[in-house]
């Protein structure tokens, strides 16, 4: 009895509920506009009842999924449009970038065309006898000897030891002293022959224009002219940070007792690293910083192999350098840009000389008013890239197959490389010379 009396007032509260009596009025004004006949005096049964409520909880809940599903969507949309929009910023931004890569590395193919490295004023050297105390220019080391103890340039005075002369890359026509009377004279050599290059190698220079498509004739002159005053003030007023990090060098020559260091020097300034004493293979991580006023000084980087006995070093002063040569690498000041972490092969400074091994560096040079965005490896990777479709997808050149051709004076040692058809092979070359690009690179980006 009493579980009904509870029904019945449960009941009676839903029945005076004034929410239920709103539904039950939207029910039967419902019914009406419909024109159902299946309750005409407008009171519905406990079961229609039941069955209104659920098709209206029904309609509830689908609209509620519906809005949930259209919210959740939106948000989605909205943060799809923003990742878009991020994206095309991206995009955008290496477009961009690639585009300022692609004139850089076009001014800086220009720059070496314009004053190229393959045609240096070749030096007249003659034996030369020395008076009073004299270092040479290239190794910064004593002249020995009582007579003829080194060469001198008939032209513009260069001195240095005859050994040393086989490697001077510098000028001739390089002027020391900046504020000399001949500077006026000098300028118009380099003036001279920039003119000279400009008008013989008008294929060249339309060649690289057409492959990158970035200014039109009219500009491209213009900026051949801005270049030419670029390498005028350079030769004049040059300042630059020269950074030499001596990292490690491996397959050196095979000595007794082995002390190794190595000295890098940039014109009077000398500096070197600890010795590496032992077996193993030699490693230091010492970086020397340098500041140059000579757009053609070297960076002379060199291996020794110290001697430890007070009677060598004293009978090796005497007679010639102190320490055991172990190999060296020489790159110009005007061939290093950004930062690069880079193996070199230690080279030979006399035929006689027995050398192996190679070293690892990492060069920068900072110079004043000048701009590099990447290091010239990376723009040679991007010139032969261009390069290499140019010629054979635009002009539908034939592939060539990589064919080293032995230089008869260095007895095979050095090659040249074939990689691109007529004159693109003597752009890419022209560039690779000025800005010291090694041949095993140059191979490995041709193949990959």
């Amino acid at each position: 009895m009493k579980e009904a009396r509870n029904t019945r007032s449960r009941w009676r509260e839903v029945l005076h509920n004034p929410q239920f009596q709103d539904q039950m009025s939207q029910l039967r004004s419902h019914s009406y506009s419909d024109g159902t006949n299946s309750c005409s005096s407008g009171i519905f049964t406990l079961a229609q009842v039941v069955d209104q409520l659920k098709q209206q909880k029904q309609e509830q809940s689908l609209h509620s999924n519906i809005k949930s599903f259209v919210s959740v969507n939106a948000d989605f949309l909205v943060r799809s449009h923003s990742v878009i929009k991020s994206k095309r910023k991206h995009i955008r931004g290496t477009q961009l970038m690639d585009e300022d890569m692609r004139v850089h590395v076009y001014k800086r193919a220009v720059e070496a065309l314009v004053y190229p490295a393959s045609d240096p004023d070749a030096h007249r050297f003659e034996k030369w006898t020395a008076h009073k105390p004299t270092n040479c220019s290239e190794c910064n080391s004593l002249l020995w000897g009582l007579s003829k103890q080194g060469v001198k340039c008939t032209s513009c005075g260069k001195i240095c030891h005859e050994r040393c002369a086989t490697i001077a890359s510098q000028e001739c026509f390089q002027i020391h002293d900046q504020h000399s009377s001949s500077l006026d004279l000098y300028l118009a050599a380099i003036s001279e022959k920039m003119h000279r290059t400009v008008i013989n190698n008008t294929i060249m220079f339309k060649t690289l224009r057409d492959a990158f498509f970035v200014v039109s004739e009219d500009d491209n002159d213009i900026i051949i002219e801005e270049i030419r005053r670029k390498i005028l003030n350079l030769a004049q007023t040059f300042s630059a940070v020269v950074k030499v990090k001596v990292i490690a060098a491996q397959g050196l020559n095979a000595t007794k007792d082995k002390r190794v260091y190595v000295s890098v020097a940039v014109g009077q300034s000398r500096k070197r690293t600890k010795t590496f004493k032992g077996d193993g293979i030699p490693y230091w991580n010492e970086e020397f910083s340098f500041e140059c006023y000579n757009y053609h000084e070297p960076i002379q980087i060199r291996v020794w192999n110290e001697r430890d006995t007070a009677f060598a070093m004293v009978k090796h002063k005497l007679t010639k350098e102190p320490d055991v040569f172990l190999g060296e690498k020489v790159i110009e000041v005007r061939r290093v840009g950004a930062p690069r972490d880079v193996w070199y092969k230690l080279e030979r400074r006399t035929t006689d000389s027995q050398v192996s091994g190679s070293i690892n560096v990492n060069l920068s040079a900072i110079v004043e008013n000048d701009i590099t965005i990447a290091p010239f490896h990376d723009q040679y990777m991007r010139l032969h890239e261009q390069m290499f479709v140019h010629m054979h997808l635009t002009q539908s050149s034939p592939l060539l197959p990589i064919s080293p051709e032995p230089n008869k004076e260095d007895e095979g040692e050095n090659y040249k490389l074939k990689f691109l058809p007529q004159v693109a092979q003597e752009i890419i070359d022209e560039f690779a010379l000025r800005y010291a690009v090694e041949p095993i690179f140059r191979m490995m980006v041709y193949v990959c």
